[in-house]
């Protein structure tokens, strides 16, 4: 056991010790898996640094350059990252030309920099916890251009909060788990739009805003792993526009949320209260049944 933790302890120091910080520099350029031209250990400074690896965190910012950053399909052996950060950036970064698919902690966009964030066909996922996982609270002088891109929320650890804080930004795909290790998940600031928003369980303690969701919703928990999907403001209930009719949701555990423009049920799920619009059947061995709330 002792030789064990040893190992164990030189392990995480050696990760720890692997980490770095890398800067974009120099304007238009190709992020892939092996030109260093454009990386700098330090803000503004010179290029030649070691391309980015799945222990580093990532910056755009105002001292990048202009441009266009296009990100190539791989950027490294695991297309991992720690996290990106881009609000001050003055550039546009690029995932729509390669459409790579990547895993990082957080992906930080949040900020005043004049930058454009083109999505892809790809999907990130944001495997962080404690803060926030995708930030884009200030999205001044932000174009976001989300396309088919996929967001999968999913921390790696059992009992800490992922905010996705959407800065009311237009969304193609977003999922909110699978994973037995999420516990809270609040989509931020009201007014973003998702064309489809995910919930799939275990994915306890989900914290909505208001929001709309053009496609029907199907938010399905199971018997053992309940959707426990809440207001982030409450007691003032999260109003959730359904452009389309047929939203389904089971084994939900609801409270203070408000369904607009078409309505929705709920199988084997449970009313916790301050819910409108929503058929909620309790699963049969529960007594009560069936009932609509605010119809």
């Amino acid at each position: 056991m002792k030789k064990f933790l040893i190992a164990l302890f030189f392990l995480a120091f050696t990760t720890g010790a692997n980490a770095a910080s890398r800067f974009w520099v120099g304007g238009t350029g190709t992020w892939d898996n092996a030109t260093t031209t454009h990386w700098s250990a330090s803000t503004g400074g010179a290029g030649g640094a070691s391309v980015p690896a799945a222990t580093d965190t990532v910056t755009f910012d105002g001292s990048s350059g202009g441009g266009t950053v296009t990100v190539n399909a791989t950027i490294n052996g695991t297309n991992t990252l720690v996290s990106i950060t881009a609000g001050a950036f003055t550039g546009t970064l690029d995932l729509s030309a390669n459409n790579p698919s990547l895993t990082m902690t957080a992906f930080l966009i949040t900020g005043a920099g004049a930058r454009t964030i083109n999505m892809g066909s790809g999907t990130l996922t944001l495997t962080g916890s404690g803060t926030s996982v995708w930030d884009a609270t200030n999205s001044t002088s932000l174009t976001f251009n989300a396309n088919t891109s996929t967001i999968v929320v999913a921390p790696a650890a059992f009992g800490l909060t992922a905010n996705f804080l959407t800065g009311g930004l237009t969304y193609h795909t977003v999922t909110l788990g699978p994973s037995i290790n999420t516990t809270s998940i609040a989509t931020g600031t009201n007014g973003a739009t998702f064309a489809t928003l995910n919930m799939v369980g275990p994915a306890a303690n989900i914290r909505l805003a208001n929001c709309t969701v053009t496609n029907a919703i199907n938010w399905a928990g199971t018997a053992a792993n309940l959707l426990v999907i809440s207001t982030n403001a409450a007691p003032t209930p999260a109003s959730i526009t359904l452009s389309a009719a047929g939203g389904t949701l089971a084994w939900a555990a609801l409270s203070g949320i408000t369904f607009v423009t078409n309505t929705a049920s709920a199988t084997n799920s449970f009313d916790l209260k301050n819910n409108t619009n929503v058929t909620i059947t309790n699963p049969s061995v529960v007594a009560g049944g069936g009932h609509i709330i605010g119809g």
